[in-house]
């Protein structure tokens, strides 16, 4: 799968992610990065954050992104993210990569895990800013600090590729191990690759056997395939 393609599936994953916690369940997302404690506290503004969520769910996006734009402007992080992401791909709102930007950038510098790391991938694509890696690879690590596992694959690649960073196959491998261990089948995936290639870790099946299975059982295709061709 492209990294295009997979981007874009993260995102479409990463919307729904400030859902109140009992849907984020049922949603299998957790990209707006909010708190526990932040739904528990703040009660009103999680219940409006649900009533846009749910219009935007339910195809009214001019309604949702009004929404959305209210509690933006009144400092939550969450629906700032997600009001970007309105802006990114142009629903209930004029598609405008620069305000799509300045929303991610507001959200991202208040702490927000998601969007710091749709800033870092905004800063690999070039789209709304001018392409710069490393800044890419600041705003990936800052998420990752935070346990996003997204950012910490995306690490991994930039290792393995040198972008905005000295090329090594160990970095590469060692954050692939961090976002595999979180969960992350992608990362799984590459992660039993470099087992298999001995790229950045020592070559041992048995290991990348292991990792492919994980990823196997989270739906990669891929990693059946592979899989398949380990053998015994």
């Amino acid at each position: 799968m492209s990294e295009t393609r997979k981007e874009r599936e993260r995102a479409a994953r990463r919307h729904r992610g400030a859902l109140p916690a009992r849907r984020a369940a049922a949603a299998s997302a957790r990209a707006a990065g909010v708190l526990l404690a932040l739904l528990l506290t703040a009660a009103p503004a999680r219940a409006d954050f649900g009533s846009a969520m749910a219009a935007y769910e339910g195809g009214e996006y001019y309604a949702a992104a009004q929404e959305f734009h209210r509690l933006a402007e009144a400092g939550d992080a969450a629906a700032q993210n997600m009001l970007a992401y309105l802006y990114d791909f142009g629903h209930g709102v004029p598609s405008s990569y620069p305000t799509a930007v300045k929303w991610y950038r507001k959200a991202a510098e208040a702490g927000n895990a998601a969007a710091q790391f749709n800033m870092g991938i905004k800063y690999t694509n070039g789209k709304g800013v001018k392409k710069d890696f490393a800044r890419s690879l600041a705003w990936f690590r800052k998420a990752a600090a935070q346990g996003d596992t997204d950012a910490q694959l995306k690490i991994g690649w930039m290792h393995q590729h040198g972008m905005g960073t000295a090329k090594s196959l160990f970095e590469a491998a060692r954050w692939y191990r961090k976002a595999a261990e979180g969960g992350n089948a992608y990362a799984q995936y590459n992660l039993a690759l470099a087992y298999k290639l001995g790229r950045g870790v020592a070559k041992d099946r048995a290991k990348a056997r292991k990792w492919y299975a994980r990823a196997a059982a989270q739906g990669s295709a891929g990693a059946r395939r592979a899989l398949t061709g380990l053998g015994r």
